[in-house]
């Protein structure tokens, strides 16, 4: 059994409508287990995986408390993220 305060995770494919998304699913496991025992998930992702979706999905967007991305990711996309429920942060 594991409980933490927050997790920090990463993934390959941030989408708006599609949620969280990976390549390796033995990997996507381990995450959603992450995310049930955390009081609060945080995604790290920077802008070239805004719209790219893989292949399992980790966590949908209302699933993620907060996305930290890049400044270099476009406004229309941002906007979107932030309009499905996640409180997006730009680094």
């Amino acid at each position: 059994q594991v409980n933490a305060d927050c997790a920090y995770m990463c993934c390959a494919g941030i989408d708006a409508e599609r949620g969280f998304t990976n390549a390796h699913f033995e990997e996507v496991e381990v995450k959603r287990a992450m995310i049930a025992a955390s009081r609060r998930a945080v995604m790290l992702g920077d802008h070239g995986k805004i719209g790219h979706v893989g292949g399992a999905r980790i966590a949908s967007p209302d699933e993620i408390s907060t996305l930290v991305t890049d400044t270099d990711a476009a406004p229309a996309d941002v906007q979107a993220l932030r309009a499905a429920g996640l409180d997006v942060i730009l680094a």
